[in-house]
């Protein structure tokens, strides 16, 4: 006789993998789906494998126990799916599937349904107690079931008697079918559940993942039941767990050999003298476990190959496995990931073929992942609801948004944005963690962030130390204060990790001459005492480096195109560095159509282009400012530019102007000043014959600071980008008294003028508008604290604000801004911006203030609106953003050379 359970399905599509429309709709049986996820996290769990080992250790169980166990708690994941709510959502897929007269609530998902079913099933297995581990799997959506107002619900609003009975006699066969590992129950303390929960969770959605691929796991359906004589074990045994194990053995999945680290030149054949930076990563001692290294140098030190230095060594080490590089813009991760691909595989075995993934592009990417993931083959799952996406559905969404696949690979390099989701109430965060287990987290300009980031950053870090990861933070400009932060975090984690209270706290010690600055913090256990381990010390810099900017101070924006022009005539690139996309696009129109700078040829730069456009302009200013590039290239080239330039890309120009800003973001505008070795006439050289580099500043006259609007006259929105007033203030005083800078000598006594404790008085004028500035700070910093998940909380609906649709939150803007897919008609049909390129939905992306967006589509007719509508319920990707149309008539909007732009 057929279990009654076996009359339910779990997966259904009506289309092949081609998109096509299947003869007849087909599914796959419930019982047989929830095998197919729980064999998957029993592969995932495997004793030897680096999951297992971690979680064993912070439950305190074995890990054939835990493998088990928590592969029956998957094999309930989709319980909720046996409620008639569920269904009778794609009810007529057959006759021999339950067929309910009645029609049943669906309006609470299946994943929370699955909870509240968990609670009305009588088994010892599903005590209280377990529930904890339960709730973990019911959560597999990429968030935790919500189940505090779990009291007023009644199953029977969405489930029959039939539906409960037959819950009831699968849950009991899976404990039968798991028995070996149920023999001998273990209790586990509820915060060590707590601890590991993190990492579980990511398990259940990745095993969901795997699980609900019909490439991996094909459909088997009643009529397959019957002719087939299947039942829950031989599934499991024969078909579900070897099926799993080959999918988790493909390229994709597979352990990575790495490759002893025996010299620099694995990474980098072309250093033949180290940087004593390099040196210093290449000597340093290496200890057993977790730890925290901060690389500070001027920029051109070679941070970035220190950091990979180490990073080889650690991997060497078995500390980890793979890494991810996270940046504070998408110009600098494109920069970084082309660094990359030189020498990443240098970390791994010949025969390897690693993966390298670009945050947010897709070119490039290794086979095996894409070919895993299969984006363009999977076939596409019936979605339940309007708001409800099935498993591979949302999988396919997920992993087609490039910036999330970094996370997989194992080398990512993409904005430091997506590591922070993990640590803030998205959906998906259990899985970008999980993505991170056993990564090096690198940070580079990590003192590029504001106070929300901040906050946010020290919990990733304290999160990553608590699951036994190692970070490298870089930065050219980082205070003592917050280096003392982040220091602290990472040692919180690990002190919760060993199951210690705070192991200590740490201060720097750096002065004012503590420049160059290497520091490298972990836990170190001496005679079974365990405290802390911290180290720091001055190292020398790269002779090439070390210069005097001479600091040129000026006060209208007439003298800036007049520098401009004189520097064109004599043949040189010039950079302008403005604050705001509006002032850049308002002085690349000035520029350009000014009758001086007519044979001059003018680019702009900023960050509000389609991303097709973007990287066109990015490579084009790559090309004609790089460290090779000559004097036919760079002669009479003028580049606006905004911030996008100011971090990570190894840009060289002749002379630069910048309007006034921090002055950490000084220093690294400056680090794009001659950075490179040239000629005078601007051709790569031996020794430098340019005549000293001069930084122009355009900024507000000192003595002018007589009412709060100091800045505004000259530097309209200056202080809407860089709230803090006095520190602005505080950078124009110290580089009028100065009159230039010595690098690295001064580098400390810049940054600690203007963010140190002991600063000098600002005028009594700007005292209100700066403390005003503190405050909003504080208010960020608090709206972060409130926002990040407790760690020691768990994964749990209580532990944070939880919404669906947030793929957001890790940057705090006062500007708020919205997705917007360019689209063009052709032959009456919308199709990408960025038609003919790969991802080209993906490419055709930008970022617009609201305000502008509304602006924008108050002038879209309704046949437009009615066209952009069709075109989201088609493609899928589109789902969460807006699309714009470009035709004629809305050209005003967006343009490959300005970008979008507002008519306001």
């Amino acid at each position: 006789m057929t279990k009654p359970y076996f009359r339910y399905w779990g997966k259904s599509s009506t289309k092949d993998s081609a998109g096509n429309l299947l003869p007849r709709p087909n599914y796959h049986l419930l019982a047989f789906h929830s095998l197919d996820v729980a064999a998957v996290g029993y592969e995932l769990l495997s004793p030897n494998g680096p999951y297992n080992k971690v979680l064993a250790q912070q439950l305190g169980v074995g890990g054939e126990w835990l493998q088990n166990w928590f592969s029956f708690c998957l094999v309930l994941h989709d319980l909720g799916k046996f409620c008639s709510g569920f269904q009778q959502q794609c009810a007529g897929l057959s006759d021999h599937l339950v067929q309910e007269p009645k029609r049943y609530s669906y309006e609470l998902r299946h994943d929370a349904l699955g909870y509240l079913l968990l609670k009305e099933i009588d088994n010892q297995w599903l005590s209280t107690r377990n529930q904890r581990w339960l709730k973990i799997t019911v959560g597999h959506h990429g968030k935790p079931v919500d189940q505090r107002d779990e009291k007023s619900r009644n199953i029977r609003t969405y489930a029959s008697e039939q539906d409960i009975q037959a819950a009831t006699e699968y849950t009991q066969d899976c404990v039968e079918l798991f028995q070996l590992g149920l023999s001998t129950h273990v209790k586990v303390e509820p915060n060590k559940i707590k601890q590991a929960s993190w990492m579980l969770a990511g398990i259940s959605v990745l095993a969901d993942w795997i699980g609900s691929n019909p490439d991996f796991f094909r459909y088997k359906n009643f009529e397959n039941l019957e002719s087939e004589k299947i039942n829950l074990e031989y599934y499991w045994r024969e078909i579900a767990l070897p099926q799993a194990a080959k999918v988790l053995d493909s390229p994709a999945f597979a352990f990575k050999k790495k490759k002893p680290f025996t010299s620099i030149t694995q990474q980098f054949d072309y250093i033949k003298t180290p940087t004593p930076l390099q040196a210093k990563a290449a000597q340093i001692e290496i200890l057993d476990g977790p730890q925290l290294f901060i690389l500070e140098d001027v920029t051109g030190a070679g941070k970035t190959e220190a950091a990979m230095i180490l990073a080889h060594r650690l991997m060497a080490e078995n500390l980890a496995d793979g890494l991810y590089v996270g940046l504070p813009t998408m110009a600098t991760a494109n920069s970084m990931y082309k660094r990359l691909a030189k020498s990443y595989r240098a970390l791994y075995d010949e025969s390897e073929r690693p993966s390298l993934v670009l945050a947010h592009g897709a070119s490039t990417q290794n086979q095996d992942f894409s070919d895993a993931i299969m984006l363009s083959k999977q076939q596409q799952d019936s979605d339940y609801i309007a708001d409800e996406t099935s498993a591979s559905n949302y999988c396919n969404a997920w992993f087609a948004d490039s910036r999330k696949k970094a996370l997989m690979a194992e080398v990512g390099v993409g904005t430091i944005d997506q590591a922070m989701l993990g640590v803030l109430p998205v959906r998906h965060q259990a899985l970008r963690l999980l993505g991170l287990h056993r990564k090096i987290l690198i940070i580079d300009e990590v003192h590029a962030y504001d106070a929300y980031m901040t906050q946010i950053l020290e919990r990733l870090i304290e999160y990553h130390a608590n699951t036994g990861g190692c970070v490298i933070l870089l930065s050219a400009t980082l205070p003592n204060n917050q280096r003392d932060k982040y220091n602290n975090a990472f040692i919180k984690g690990l002190s919760a990790k060993n199951n210690l209270k705070q192991a200590g706290k740490i201060k720097s010690e750096a002065t004012l001459n503590s420049f160059p600055w290497f520091t490298q913090t972990a836990l170190q256990t001496i005679d079974n005492l365990t405290g802390v381990y911290f180290e720091e010390e001055k190292v020398a810099t790269r002779a090439s480096v070390e210069r005097t900017v001479q600091v040129d101070l000026i006060h209208n924006e007439q003298h800036a195109i007049d520098l401009i022009i004189k520097a064109a005539n004599n043949n040189q690139c010039i950079c302008w560095i403005r604050n705001t996309v509006a002032l850049a696009q308002q002085t690349y129109q000035e520029l350009k159509n000014h009758p001086d700078l007519q044979d001059a040829e003018i680019t702009l730069f900023h960050s509000r282009y389609a991303l097709l456009d973007r990287r066109s302009i990015e490579e084009k200013v790559l090309e004609k400012f790089n460290d090779k590039s000559e004097f036919n290239q760079r002669k009479k080239q003028i580049l606006v530019a905004t911030q996008v330039v100011e971090q990570s890309l190894d840009l060289d120009f002749d002379y630069m102007i910048t309007d006034l800003a921090p002055i950490d973001l000084i220093i690294q505008r400056a680090g794009r000043l001659q950075r490179h070795v040239r000629d005078q006439n601007g051709n790569p050289a031996e020794q430098e014959q340019r005549s000293a580099p001069t930084l122009t500043v355009l900024t507000p006259e000192l003595d002018s600071a007589t009412h709060r609007n100091w800045l505004e006259a000259l530097l309209p929105s200056n202080s809407y980008v860089y709230k803090n007033i006095g520190q602005q203030w505080l950078t124009a005083k110290i580089l009028s008294d100065k009159g230039q800078f010595t690098m690295p000598n001064d580098a400390r006594l810049l940054v600690e003028s203007v963010y140190g404790d002991d600063c000098e008085q600002i005028p009594e004028a700007l005292t209100k508008v700066t403390e005003e500035a503190i405050g909003k700070d504080k208010a960020k910093s608090s709206t972060a604290h409130n926002a990040v998940l407790e760690i020691a909380d768990g994964y749990s609906a209580t532990n944070g604000r939880w919404d669906d649709k947030a793929d957001f939150g890790s940057r705090l803007t006062e500007q708020e801004t919205v997705e917007v897919a360019l689209a063009t008609l052709e032959n009456d049909q919308l199709v990408p911006y960025a038609k003919g390129e790969q991802h080209a939905w993906a490419l055709s992306i930008i970022k617009v203030p609201q305000t502008q967006w509304h602006q924008a589509q108050n002038t879209l007719d309704e046949k437009a609106k009615d066209t952009i509508f069709e075109l989201k319920q088609e493609v899928k990707a589109l789902k969460w953003l807006e699309v714009w149309l470009i035709d004629k008539s809305q050209l005003d909007f967006y343009s490959n050379e300005v970008g979008w732009f507002s008519n306001e």
